[in-house]
């Protein structure tokens, strides 16, 4: 692993603690294995980053990293970091700005939005708030591009899923059919589904292209890349409950894509986002 060379203090946001680093010359953001929400915060980032990766999605790159005794010596908060603690970073994205409203939207492609809406079903993520939505203007396209971040609380059950919570799950997938716990309650869709229209053909053709893509995920390959670090202090049963809990996800395709059309394409239950 890359080595943290200096701590720049905290971010400011959310329960995972995380803080502006530099690793190897280069500016990160990064979340510690001992944070508030454990290294379970970690390992959820690091699934959801690498599944996104492969459907395609606007993400920094990201990785693994350790701390070295320059940057302990760096090291301006309070947090008690220590040489061979573990870090999941993200690469810091220059001049983004949070989604505040509407109008900041007016050259996002609908794709994007539609493809991180198919995202957050899939994994069942609950926080897509304002603050985890990046918007970036690049000299190199007319369009805003979308960064759909964080995936601390995806896979329905949040940050810590020791203990068989994922098997809980699995044996009543039922809870996880209301999609309006992954867009209608969550902040950042309430500004998108009172600005912007989506076709159905759009949405048939998104989820056409998601399931071939997903298709050349490698659970197996992922998980391999979790730090034995993380590893060895989580249980085994867990991992293999966790994969499970995704290909069943996987498999949803179709439901999503129904789910989707049935939110999207009916006027009484968009103004229903515009309510939120």
């Amino acid at each position: 692993m890359r080595m943290i060379e200096e701590v720049r203090g905290k971010v400011g946001l959310g329960s995972t603690d995380p803080i502006h680093c530099v690793v190897e010359g280069e500016r990160f953001v990064a979340k510690w294995q001992y944070c508030e929400q454990e290294h379970y915060s970690l390992i959820n980032e690091f699934i959801g980053y690498e599944i996104c990766k492969v459907l395609l999605v606007m993400l920094p790159e990201h990785e693994f990293v350790t701390i070295s005794k320059q940057g302990l010596e760096t090291n301006n908060t309070e947090f008690p970091f220590e040489v061979g603690n573990v870090f999941f970073a993200s690469k810091y994205i220059e001049k983004t700005t949070l989604l505040t409203s509407g109008m900041q939207l007016k050259t996002v492609e609908h794709k994007e939005i539609l493809k991180m809406m198919f995202i957050d079903i899939l994994l069942c993520n609950k926080d897509r708030n304002k603050g985890n939505i990046l918007l970036h203007k690049s000299k190199d396209t007319p369009n805003v591009i979308v960064y759909p971040i964080d995936y601390t609380h995806a896979f329905h059950i949040g940050c810590t899923w020791p203990g068989g919570y994922f098997k809980s799950v699995l044996n009543h997938p039922e809870c996880m059919d209301d999609i309006s716990q992954y867009l209608l309650d969550q902040q950042g869709y309430q500004i998108i589904l009172s600005t912007l229209t989506f076709t159905e053909e759009l949405i048939e053709h998104l989820c056409k292209e998601m399931k071939l893509l997903l298709q050349k995920i490698d659970l197996d390959d992922i998980f391999s890349k979790i730090p034995l670090e993380l590893k060895k202090i989580c249980k085994e049963d867990d991992f293999e409950d966790f994969k499970d809990f995704l290909r069943l996800r996987f498999a949803s395709v179709d439901n999503i894509k129904e789910a989707l059309v049935d939110l999207l394409c009916r006027p009484k239950i968009i103004s229903l986002g515009e309510e939120g």
